[in-house]
Parts: structure tokens; C-alpha cells; sequence
């Protein structure tokens, strides 16, 4: 084949750089008696072709170098090129020891079929460092060059590059429609009985009452949600309220969630507790003094439905809890009277240990998102003369609403309100106390006009549901 050199390839293309003045230098493929020492170059010779390795280099360079490579009839093949420095070696550098490789083999240097080169054993070689290539061997170095270059942008532009991931919102999307507050259906319930007695709502009942509000399309909202505030602090009422699509707002409440002493060892729980697990359950001592923990209750009964069912509940609602003050509060013995035996038929407490049970209890139903309501301290009718209910709202707002931190809602206890339909006045000395003392959702008991909502600058006034019996349930839920 006629002989075509490599020589300087490199050093045309790596930008500018002035070629060197031409060069020659010799060597002997295997003679014994080449001047080996004369130029830094070993060979070998086998029946495949010249196995060469060239350490260092006879130009001038930026860095130590090591290239091996095969050569046989069909030309010369790289086996390997390693560049012995950092990350941080020139672009330029790199070419000049690709233009070394280069450098070293001319197509003369092939061996013909026979495995003897063209020029014998020992025939002399000589080298000029300027020659034309073809142009693909132009743009193939060209193309290797350039990887070279891009791959080394990229790992220097990557190594500076902090990457984030947004987070990914798995949550399902609840779409929503207005619902007319006028139609909020609101429950309220006593203490349960473990088992059906006359009079009372059995554990049994309760737990059918909310699969049949549940799948009849009832969702739990937050009483809040009734009324609006403005900018001046004022409430207003909502013509609506949202719920998911395809939903009905309901609203539940128990009354006196104090388990009075005089049912103690009855058919009825002893207190609220919190399990081993963090949910709030209750404990149960029945006649012969056998105790048990479960759901015996409203409260821990809608806690297990609503992880059952999490959609039963729209925007993290609960119930509203109503508690008196006169034997303590959610089963513990809080009231400051209870600790002596003047006035106490039920026996002396320790109502500092009492009061620290109760807390815990407390956060964690406030932390569920149940909310706290008065329903009145000695559980009576506000409908009595002024000075039994200003000592009542007081006793309450003293041995209750220090303890829960206040409220702004209201329950009415047996089914009296403290004036007439018409609107509250500050005029009204009951209403301009309970005012005072922070209440301004208050909730009433009426079967005549459950449907009854009213709102004002301070306050809102809604009627509701007592449901004292199943028959109570039915009556309610097919209104």
C-alpha cells in the first residue's frame, strides 16, 4: 500500500497551536544491533505483527504518558490510552499525546501477508512530521476530540448542579359543592348505655345510626364553617357550605361528657381513656367491679368509624364535646369540691391527680379535632333567674374553661335558651355576660324547629337535634 503519514494530525486541529519544524528519527523493528538507546523505543516482534510500548516522548509535553497499541497486516489498532494525571489536564495536552500516537506508525510501517515488513527486518525508517491525511481520518479525530470536550463539560457543569425533586401530591383531589347551611343536620347526643334500656341510646344503636347517616351520603363539618367573619371581626352567615360532591354536612355532639358518679358501676362507662395504642377509649366497670376498655361511647365510636371511613369526616372534623363541671370532667374528678367531704356524697378525690389524667385525655381528643363546648356547669336551665346563672357561667368559666383554655360555643342544656327567637340584645344582661366571657356559637335543643339558624354581628344561634331515643334518630334523619 503506498504510504501515507500520521504525522502532526493532531496538531492541526487542536486549535491554533504552531506545527513543530519537521523531525526524523530511526529505529530498528527487531534488529539486535539497533541503537535502542539512542530513542526511547522497545519492540517485539511475534506472528501476528509488532507489539510495541513507548514510554515518555521526543517532543516536548505537559504530562507523563503511557500508550499501547497492536499493529498488524490490516494497519495500527489502540488497545489502550491512558492519560496519567488529574481531572484537570488541558484540552491541548491531550492532543498532543494523541498526535504522539499517531506519529509513531505510517501506513508503509503495515506488514504484508507474509509477516515481513515492506522494508525487511531491519530496513531503516524515516519520518517527516508534515504530511496530508484523508479527510475522514480529519473528521473522525475531530469527532473524538469533541466527545472528549463534551464529555468533560458535562462532568464538570454536573458536579456543581444540586438536583431537587418536587414533592409529589398523593393526596386524592376532593372536589366540592355548596350545600345550604338552613339544611346542616345536627345531632346531639346523651351518654350510651352498653346495653337497649327505656329512655336511653344503647352503644348498638349508636354504632347503626352512623352507618345509616354514612351511607346515606352525611359527611362531619365543623360548626365554624356555618358563618363567616369580615374584616371588622363581625360574623356573618354563609348562604352555604362546601362539602365533597354527592355529600350532605352533618354535625355531631354529646352533652354532659362528665360520667357522672351516680352511674358509676351501672350500664354506663366509667371514663375516657387513651390505650397503649393512642386512641381514646373508655373504661367500664360493671356491677361485681369486672373493668374493660373499648368503644362504650359516642366519642372513641365515631374515632374508630372515621379510621374505618376517613371520608365520613370533611376537612379533619370531629364532634362537639359538651362538658359540666359538677363531677368533674370527661370521668375524672376535676371539680375543686370533690377534694373534701363537705357537700360530697361520692367520696373524697385527689383532684390535683384527677385534673393531670384529664389532660392527657384532652390533648389527645383536641388533637383528633373533636371541639369543646360549655353545657352549662351544674347542668341546668339558663332559663332561671339571673343570679343562678351568672354563679353557673362563673363556676363554669372557673373550674372548666381554665382547663380547656375557653371555648366560643355554647350548648344549651335542657333544651332552654336565655330569651326568646327574636335576636339577642347587649341589652340582655344573660347574653351581654355570656358575651363577655368569650361564647358565640350557642346551640339549643328544639323539635319544633330544628331548621332554625340565626346569625348576627357576634354571634350565631342554631337548633338542633336531641336525640334521646332511636325513634328521636328516625324522626331526625327523615327531616
Amino acid at each position: 500500500m503506498p504510504g501515507k503519514k500520521f504525522g502532526n494530525l493532531f496538531n492541526r486541529i487542536k486549535g491554533g497551536q504552531e506545527e513543530p519544524e519537521e523531525y526524523s528519527e530511526e529505529y530498528y523493528y527487531d534488529d539486535d544491533t539497533a541503537p535502542l538507546d539512542d530513542i526511547p523505543i522497545h519492540t517485539t516482534r511475534d506472528t501476528t505483527g509488532i507489539i510495541g510500548r513507548r514510554t515518555g516522548s521526543t517532543r516536548p509535553l505537559n504530562t507523563d504518558t503511557e500508550i499501547e497499541w497492536n499493529a498488524n497486516e490490516s494497519g495500527m489498532r489502540a488497545s489502550s490510552f491512558e492519560e496519567s494525571r488529574g481531572d484537570t489536564g488541558s484540552f491541548r495536552d491531550m492532543a498532543g499525546i494523541l498526535e504522539e500516537q499517531a506519529d509513531l506508525y505510517t501506513a508503509e510501517d503495515a506488514e504484508d501477508g507474509s509477516g515481513n515488513s515492506p522494508r525487511g527486518r531491519s530496513g531503516k525508517h524515516h519520518r517527516h512530521g508534515k504530511g496530508k491525511l484523508p479527510l475522514y481520518i480529519l473528521l473522525a479525530a475531530a469527532c473524538v476530540l469533541a466527545a472528549v470536550v463534551i464529555a468533560m463539560i458535562v462532568k464538570n457543569t454536573s458536579d456543581n448542579v444540586v438536583i431537587t425533586e418536587e414533592p409529589v401530591n398523593t393526596e386524592p383531589v376532593i372536589v366540592t359543592e355548596p350545600y345550604s347551611v338552613s339544611e346542616v343536620l345536627h345531632l346531639s347526643f346523651a351518654e350510651l348505655a352498653m346495653h337497649e334500656a327505656p329512655g336511653f341510646i344503647s352503644v348498638d344503636q349508636f354504632s347503626q345510626m352512623l352507618a345509616y347517616l354514612y351511607n346515606n351520603g352525611y359527611v362531619l363539618v365543623d360548626i365554624h364553617s356555618l358563618a363567616g367573619t369580615d374584616e371588622e371581626g363581625k360574623l356573618y352567615l354563609k348562604k352555604t357550605v362546601e362539602v365533597p360532591e354527592g355529600r350532605k354536612p352533618l354535625i355531631i355532639s354529646q352533652r354532659d361528657v362528665s360520667y357522672p358518679l351516680y352511674k358509676q358501676n351501672t350500664s354506663f362507662a366509667k371514663r375516657l381513656v387513651v390505650d397503649a395504642g393512642g386512641n381514646v377509649r373508655c373504661e367500664y366497670v360493671d356491677a361485681e367491679g369486672n373493668a374493660s376498655m373499648g368503644d362504650y361511647d359516642v366519642i372513641p365510636i365515631v374515632d374508630t368509624f372515621i379510621r374505618d371511613h376517613p371520608d365520613f369526616s370533611y376537612n379533619g372534623a370531629r364532634g362537639i364535646i359538651g362538658l359540666t363541671g359538677y363531677n368533674g370532667i370527661l370521668g375524672y374528678r376535676t371539680s375543686p369540691y370533690l377534694a373534701s367531704e363537705s357537700n360530697n356524697p361520692y367520696g373524697v378525690f385527689d383532684v390535683a391527680s384527677e385534673t393531670l389524667a384529664m389532660e392527657a385525655v384532652f390533648e389527645t381528643l383536641k388533637e383528633e379535632g373533636w371541639e369543646f363546648a360549655s353545657n352549662t356547669f351544674w347542668d341546668m336551665s339558663y332559663g332561671s333567674e339571673y343570679s343562678m346563672f351568672e354563679s353557673d357561667v362563673n363556676l363554669w368559666n372557673e373550674q372548666v374553661g381554665a382547663l380547656i383554655g375557653g371555648t366560643d360555643l355554647l350548648i344549651y342544656a335542657k333544651e332552654t335558651d336565655i330569651a326568646s327567637w327574636a335576636p339577642y340584645s347587649d341589652d340582655d344582661p344573660k347574653y351581654a355576660l355570656l358575651k363577655q366571657m368569650g361564647f358565640k356559637y350557642f346551640m339549643i335543643g328544639e323539635t319544633e324547629t330544628p331548621g332554625f339558624l340565626q346569625v348576627e354581628d357576634d354571634y350565631m344561634r342554631q337548633a338542633i337535634y336531641e336525640i334521646e331515643t332511636y325513634e328521636d334518630f328516625e324522626n331526625a334523619a327523615a327531616g
